[in-house]
């Protein structure tokens, strides 16, 4: 971990993990420096007030002590815009003592080696942040003409940091030519191969290889890929089972766009299949992929009641779609992943977030948050299988009781012919036809069991969870 101090008065700190330098550059004299070309954003703190850790620690009633540093977004406000896409960092040193640094350097396990070389530094002719607001306005018009999930990747060219926003907008004309002469599929496996094809930028790289041209010619190579041995994801075969779900992830830098990737379905997405691209898997975590990890000498609260509560409460805009928080699972929940979704026309009027969350079932007796969150959260569980029953085939039966006690909780029985149309319903890969299933129904799971007569004909029995419709 190369850690980089500011000067005293912010007391700031860059935290740079070697495993993310893609590549370095140093500079001597007159102006010695050292430029950092990395993979991922790096981590920012800064020491706490001493004041306020001082009163901190007067609530400590074990004598212990607190945070001493804070995780940051970014170095300030206007860097905070840009934070997720800068990626380079050019450090200025204090002193002329770069070969010491170096040598230091030089004894870090995975750390590429240096390039002594002298950089120019060319200011562009827009703010990063005002050509990046300048895309996602184009992409919002651009709604009529192109389909979302082209859209989807223009922006991710730009928000995960392969294009600037302004080579994205001069390939926009391209790419709507490509999408005329194939379809949407085409054009989405097109682009999608375009961010294997492109290359990593850095010193050693041809800036020819980022002109417009050498990029339409990539795109065009990964059309000729995508329309011999490209996969289509939107499979009519498991369209019942699976949905194509594009993603999001939010660190505390920024947030990038993934996908869209097969997803098992739920109760809220068979609701409305021609509507799957309203909806996004929005996962929190920190720069690496994995989890923002406790540290007991760092305070993460910036990023959590910031930071991450900020997006929840103001949603995430792609390609003019603003998407809104609308629920969680209790699975997706320990992975710190929930739904967002877009409002979309559905049964002549615009459906919102909570209207859709009104539309699963009254829970306006629940008073209890977590409660309530967890009976909404049964309607995003993950049910591979769904098999639609026809009115009046479920009766109720007295539980089996022995001694005061219930001994049939949430265990029922099937009919041979009920039985008969989940095995229809389960993929034909299993050789065995289960006889033991986990289903939901009205909300709530169940464990239903075949007929008694057919229940001895099995002794291995497969349980598998069905949502009845």
């Amino acid at each position: 971990m190369a850690v980089i101090g500011m000067d005293t008065m912010t007391e700031q700190v860059i935290d740079i993990p070697y495993s993310t330098v893609q590549a370095i550059a140093t500079e001597g004299l007159p102006s010695p420096s050292m430029t950092f070309t990395l993979t991922e954003a790096p981590h920012f703190s800064q020491n706490i007030d001493l004041g306020l850790l001082m009163a901190m620690l007067s609530f400590n009633t074990r004598g212990r002590g607190g945070p001493r540093r804070e995780r940051l977004t970014a170095l300030s406000s206007e860097h905070e815009k840009i934070a997720g896409s800068c990626l380079v960092y050019r450090i200025e040193l204090v002193s002329a003592k770069l070969d010491e640094h170096m040598n230091a350097l030089s004894h870090a396990r995975g750390i590429p080696p240096a390039t002594r070389c002298h950089i120019k530094v060319q200011k562009p002719k827009e703010r990063y942040e005002v050509e990046f607001k300048h895309l996602v306005e184009v992409l919002a018009l651009s709604n009529a003409v192109l389909p979302f999930s082209v859209l989807f990747q223009m922006q991710k060219l730009a928000q995960n940091n392969y294009l600037s926003p302004d080579k994205v907008l001069k390939l926009l004309p391209e790419i709507l030519s490509l999408w005329k002469r194939s379809n949407a599929r085409v054009c989405v496996n097109a682009v999608r191969g375009l961010f294997q094809t492109l290359p990593f930028p850095g010193p050693d790289i041809d800036a020819a290889d980022f002109q417009l041209e050498a990029i339409i010619s990539m795109l065009k190579d990964s059309e000729e890929r995508a329309r011999i041995r490209g996969l289509y994801l939107d499979d009519p075969a498991e369209s019942n089972q699976r949905a194509i779900i594009h993603r999001v992830t939010v660190t505390p830098a920024g947030f990038y766009l993934y996908g869209p990737e097969p997803e098992n379905n739920n109760r809220v997405l068979r609701k409305y299949p021609d509507h799957h691209d309203h909806f996004i898997r929005v996962q929190f975590g920190d720069e690496n992929g994995g989890q923002v990890l406790f540290h007991p000498d760092r305070s993460n609260d910036i990023i959590f009641y910031h930071r991450f509560k900020k997006v929840l409460n103001e949603g995430i805009n792609i390609a003019g779609r603003q998407f809104k928080f609308l629920g969680f699972s209790h699975s997706s929940l320990r992975a710190q992943s929930c739904w967002f979704m877009a409002p979309f026309v559905h049964g002549g009027s615009l459906l919102h977030d909570r209207m859709l969350i009104g539309g699963l079932g009254n829970f306006s007796n629940i008073r209890c948050p977590a409660k309530c969150a967890a009976r909404i959260g049964q309607a995003f569980s993950e049910t591979p299988t769904a098999v639609t029953l026809a009115p009046g085939v479920t009766k109720v039966m007295k539980d089996v009781e022995r001694n005061g006690r219930v001994f049939s909780d949430g265990v029922g029985t099937a009919s041979l012919g009920v039985l008969q149309q989940m095995w229809a319903a389960l993929p034909h890969k299993h050789r065995i036809n289960p006889t033991l299933f986990q289903i939901r129904y009205s909300g709530i799971y169940h464990h239903v069991n075949a007929i008694k007569w057919h229940s001895r004909t099995r002794t291995s029995s497969l349980v598998h969870t069905i949502e009845q419709c």
